[in-house]
């Protein structure tokens, strides 16, 4: 990454430049957005999403990408899209979803009736579609029936059926679709050699499975040896993570993987330039290795280059890149192992961005914390946060997840809230002219904040 980590907590050259970023394949430094461009620093609620149970955040949504392999650019941009936010508004709901994830500029919807709906850029096919052009309304995903979970990775995603099996679509340069070829798809295609399969992950180039049986599946890219099984190439079709056995959760971050033990052990591998393994003395690792004094965690996440530990105390715990301020301890010192985030109560779930993480309380509140440009924190401005800060308005959420610039809140009545950048409709608030039927339940809501950036 062009920089030394140290030890403990902080760098050798703080707080990093443009050059620590370029290393990655497909990554930019963050920048500024133009001036047509605006965002919303206030939640409002996604189109038409209602009866949320869960959500997803693929460490990314939260991913920058951009690159010749990750399809050459977001698809035909919709001309709908509507202002960023940078304050919470609300979307009302018909139909009842299950989950949430967010890809890097896109986002995936699970309905209680097994169906998938997506909206947002496309540069590689990953709304399903059957196209390049990009949605600012959620439009159904045609063949996806009887899902279970969603992920969403920089321009690929994925879905496990009740049938454990896994089927996936979008970017496929590294292999990341599993199906043995790096043949793009824009049509969800199951994953061969998987059964059996309870949840599934998505990282910037990569792919996680999660069995029944607990063991764990990589595929995809593997430069930094995200896939775990010991060394870096990159693998076209899954491949069993070995030395892994009775795992509960998986996480992947941007180029890292995670993975929560029964015993509450977090194990993690990959990349490892600003310390998000949770150790400071190796630059990447190919295979899997516990984080050390963690403690008994009860969920993990993965931010681009850091990454999030839920303790059973209630206690959230952060580690790696804090550019932004989003490991959330009142410094923006990157840290090799996990410290605990500042100024939460009991936190019941936690989700990590590209460079913001978010908590829900146990009292249904949300917090947020790190970069804002984007308004991604929620509160209404745009400054970047060392420690967590209440996202207003927010009440009797039960779930939390991050994009790469945007958020997303699930209230306990099935609403869900989105904001943050908007640029190609990712917030899902603007029904696309001549799309599939705008989302039975991504309804237009009310911004509470917009804004044009500076």
């Amino acid at each position: 990454m062009g920089l030394c980590l140290l030890a403990g907590c902080g760098w050798a050259d703080s707080p990093p430049g443009p050059d620590a970023f370029a290393a990655a394949p497909g990554v930019h430094a963050p920048r500024r957005l133009p001036l047509r461009s605006t965002r919303r620093a206030s939640p409002m609620q996604a189109l038409g999403l209602g009866g949320v149970a869960a959500m997803a955040a693929c460490g990314f949504h939260a991913m920058a990408l951009r690159g010749a392999r990750c399809g050459g650019g977001r698809g035909t941009r919709p001309e709908e899209a509507s202002a960023h936010r940078a304050t919470p508004a609300r979307a009302a709901d018909p139909h009842g979803v299950r989950a949430v994830a967010g890809g890097y500029q896109y986002s995936l919807a699970l309905h209680t009736d097994g169906t998938v709906w997506a909206c947002g850029s496309n540069s590689a096919g990953q709304l399903g579609h059957g196209t390049t052009s990009a949605l600012a309304g959620p439009g159904r995903i045609p063949g996806l029936t009887g899902v279970v979970g969603v992920a969403a990775g920089g321009s690929h995603a994925l879905a496990v059926r009740a049938d454990g099996t896994v089927w996936a679509w979008g970017n496929n340069g590294y292999g990341q679709l599993g199906d043995g070829s790096t043949t793009h798809r824009a049509t969800p295609a199951p994953v061969p050699g998987l059964s059996g399969v309870v949840a599934v992950a998505a990282g910037h180039l990569h792919s996680l499975a999660l069995g029944a049986d607990g063991t764990v599946w990589a595929w995809g890219f593997n430069d930094y040896g995200q896939l775990g099984e010991g060394s870096t190439l990159h693998r076209a079709t899954p491949v069993r993570v070995p030395g892994l056995s009775g795992v509960v959760a998986v996480a992947a971050g941007g180029f890292h993987s995670l993975a929560l033990g029964a015993d509450g052990t977090v194990w993690a591998w990959g990349n490892n330039g600003f310390g998000q393994l949770g150790e400071g003395h190796s630059p990447q690792r190919a295979r899997p290795t516990p984080v050390e004094g963690l403690g008994a965690a009860v969920a993990v996440a993965g931010g681009f280059y850091h990454s999030l530990a839920v303790r059973a105390d209630g206690t959230v715990w952060a580690w790696g890149n804090n550019y932004s301020g989003q490991l959330g301890n009142g410094s923006f010192a990157s840290c090799a192992r996990p410290t605990p985030v500042e100024g939460l109560g009991p936190v019941v779930g936690a989700a990590a961005g590209g460079m913001h993480s978010l908590a829900v309380l146990a009292d249904g509140t949300v917090w947020t914390w790190g970069r804002n440009e984007e308004g991604q924190l929620g509160n209404g401005l745009t400054q970047e946060r060392s420690r967590p800060v209440q996202v207003p308005g927010l009440q009797g959420e039960v779930a939390v997840a991050g994009g790469f610039y945007h958020s997303l809140a699930v209230h306990r009545g099935g609403a869900l809230q989105a904001w943050g950048l908007n640029d190609w409709g990712q917030l899902g608030d603007s029904p696309e002219p001549g799309a599939l039927r705008p989302a039975a339940g991504w309804a237009q809501g009310n911004t509470r904040a917009a804004f044009t950036s500076q």
